[in-house]
């Protein structure tokens, strides 16, 4: 069992490395033609057992959960703290989904230092092989990157936006109330409310298609969800009982190169604590483009296969990560959108109540 176990790991490290090897190959060829701005920066050494590496206390950030781990052969693995030393060049945000939030603030939203294999997260083995994750550290946005965040793709269609909206206080209180409840719930698989069970949350989802969804289409309630807190990513598959990682949904079965036709998504947050959303701000047309040239057919080829194919491409591309507070929405086109819920720095369930429709654009605020 013992030389199963450390077979497994030497191919993954040897499978990781060779990736960035390939990564780095093709970055060398490609930077006098990449689509989006780039800037140069000379190679970083490698920071190994340095106190003084890694990231400082931001409340996204949780170092606990991507840290660094040694192997069976007892050398120290690649770690989420940005020591992908061999990647010289650091790819910027552009222009994609833009965000509206309420307030036009930008004090909710981090900037991840692009995405990382499941090797660095601290149960490895509760991930897909193939799973992307964000990698740390996070930082505030800054002037350029708030702008590309407010900026929209040529490719962009009406669904192609971010937001986070606040529901009706009188009309999501009963949800609340259920969502405390589960919320402090000792967790379990499984745990949640079927909306044809529930005449509160059957109501509440009609009201809300009212307001928020579009007259002419139709909505569905896909029910209340429960996840438990301090994971940085949270969507399971059912088959293999796996998470994920970054991801894009297949709820229309729409081939990839058509997915800016799918329904987008309203997800309350019913919970006691900040959760956040994460997310690329690139729609599924901009990720296609942006892959080499005849390595994958949009056609046939899976939403989520050529989300992972970019991050593997543009490991230094950032995540983005909004916060959704207590009461408050997002509304997002998850099936055009590389994304994950996220409950780290959560110390109670993650309870929200997710729907599908065609959900209109808030009006844009700033500050």
């Amino acid at each position: 069992m013992f030389c199963r176990y450390k077979k497994k790991i030497i191919v993954d490290v040897v499978e990781e490395y060779i990736l960035e090897f390939m990564t780095q190959r093709r970055q060398r060829v490609t930077l006098g033609r990449s689509r989006g701005p780039v800037t140069l920066h000379a190679p970083e050494q490698p920071k190994r057992n340095s106190t003084a590496a890694g990231p400082g206390p931001d409340k996204l950030s949780r170092s606990a959960t991507f840290r660094s781990r040694t192997d069976v052969g007892g050398t120290e693995a690649r770690t989420g703290q940005g020591e992908y030393s061999s990647i010289s060049n650091t790819v910027q945000l552009t222009a994609g989904l833009p965000i509206v939030t309420p307030d036009g603030s930008d004090t909710r939203i981090r900037i991840s230092n692009g995405t990382t294999t499941r090797s660095d997260a601290v149960d490895p083995d509760m991930y897909h092989h193939a799973a992307r994750l964000p990698r740390h550290p996070w930082h505030l946005p800054n002037a350029v990157e708030m702008t590309a965040l407010r900026a929209e793709s040529s490719m962009a269609s009406p669904m192609s936006f971010v937001a986070v909206v606040r529901p009706p206080a009188n009309l999501i209180e009963p949800l609340l109330a259920l969502g405390a409840e589960l919320a402090q719930t000792r967790y379990q698989e499984r745990l949640g409310i079927d909306p044809a069970h529930s005449p509160v949350v059957t109501e509440a989802a009609v009201a809300l298609a009212k307001i928020f969804g579009s007259p002419n289409e139709r909505t569905r309630t896909l029910g209340v969800g429960v996840n438990p807190p301090g994971r940085p990513t949270l969507t399971v598959s059912g088959s293999e009982n796996l998470r994920i990682g970054l991801h894009v949904d297949s709820w229309s079965k729409l081939p990839a190169n058509k997915r800016f036709e799918a329904p987008n998504r309203l997800c309350i947050n019913l919970g006691r604590d900040v959760r956040q959303l994460l997310f690329i701000n690139l729609p599924l047309r901009d990720i296609i483009a942006r892959l080499p040239g005849g390595t994958f057919d949009p056609c046939t080829s899976g939403a989520t296969d050529l989300a992972r194919a970019f991050m593997t491409y543009n490991p230094t591309y950032p995540v983005v990560a909004i916060e959704i507070a207590p009461g408050e929405a997002y509304v997002a086109p998850t099936e055009d959108l590389i994304h994950d819920g996220c409950s780290e720095g959560m110390k109670n369930n993650d309870v929200c109540l997710t729907m599908l429709g065609y959900f209109s654009r808030p009006a844009s605020r700033r500050r």
